[in-house]
């Protein structure tokens, strides 16, 4: 691996910075966050999640090692950023219910709205959670 390759590897620039998928390529970014504020363009819909995220993955197959891109989501709260998703108390709040159960179901439901945008959960999305 280059110098450039291991310093595109240990780089997570946020989804709204990057202006042009090539970029990518380019630096050979490693992983791409979309954090608290970064939504999409076209507004927090299902859709336009789900048509933010599908390019992305594939930019790393024109790469000279192709290692696949890591996609991190900032879903402390459940996928708080799109419409219509459940949104969870604070995770201490969560933990303090000491209801192991309560905060697993929390857990599989952040992760089944987060999938849904097509984001793959705990392959290449980071988690962030009461439990984990």
């Amino acid at each position: 691996m280059t110098l450039a390759e291991k310093i595109g590897q240990m780089t997570q620039p946020d989804q709204e910075s990057i202006k042009d998928l090539a970029d990518i390529e380019t630096y050979f970014v490693g992983s791409i966050l979309s954090g608290g504020t970064s939504d999409p363009k076209e507004g927090n819909s299902l859709k336009a999640w789900t048509d933010l995220l599908r390019p992305a993955p594939a930019a790393h197959a024109n790469t000279r090692l192709r290692i696949p891109i890591l996609y991190g989501i900032d879903a402390v709260h459940g996928h708080n950023n799109v419409l219509g998703a459940v949104i969870f108390p604070q995770n201490i709040g969560m933990g303090c219910t000491r209801n192991p159960a309560l905060v697993e179901r929390m857990e599989r439901v952040t992760a089944e709205e987060v999938r849904a945008t097509g984001t793959p959960v705990g392959v290449c999305a980071v988690r962030h959670g009461a439990a984990g």
